[in-house]
């Protein structure tokens, strides 16, 4: 499910506001890694060796697993006054994943960029940001992500 609304003002740019909402349906597997080695024979008693090889065994049936996110952004596109073919912006999100399993977190992000004219109906985008991971429910350190952002757009 998604919803979009944007207002715009020819003299300041436009803000657009976005929220969405689903869930993932996956299946669990649960699996354990081990060696197994066997003893190679030799002929001389100082010489010895194995051979072993790493393997993995399901060790329960797969299980289903649910999941949702909840994802809402506000986003501000200046204006082309500012510089003749370079639109500027700022992305705010705020990201619920992984709701109602183990594994959620909070995940809010934070994007200033710049959207260069490529042609008439196209444009790159260059920017850089950061966004955090924090889990819900259990102990755990937020997570800081620089990021950077290179595309193209219509």
């Amino acid at each position: 499910m998604t919803m979009h609304v944007w207002k715009t003002w020819e003299k300041y740019g436009t803000i657009a506001f976005s929220m969405r909402g689903g869930g993932v349906n996956a299946n669990t597997i649960a699996t354990r890694n081990f060696r197994r080695c066997e003893d190679l024979q030799s002929s001389s008693p100082d010489i010895t060796g194995q051979l072993c090889e790493d393997s993995t065994v399901l060790v329960q049936q797969t299980a289903p697993s649910w999941s949702g996110y909840a994802r809402a952004s506000l986003l501000y596109l200046g204006t082309t006054s500012v510089a003749s073919s370079y639109l500027p912006g700022i992305e705010v999100r705020l990201n619920f994943e992984q709701l109602g399993s183990e594994f959620a977190y909070l995940n809010p992000r934070l994007l200033g960029f710049l959207a260069p004219k490529v042609s008439e109906i196209l444009r790159a985008r260059v920017g850089v940001g950061v966004e955090t991971r924090t889990p819900f429910g259990s102990p755990g350190e937020t997570e800081v992500i620089p990021l950077g952002v290179a595309g193209l757009s219509f």
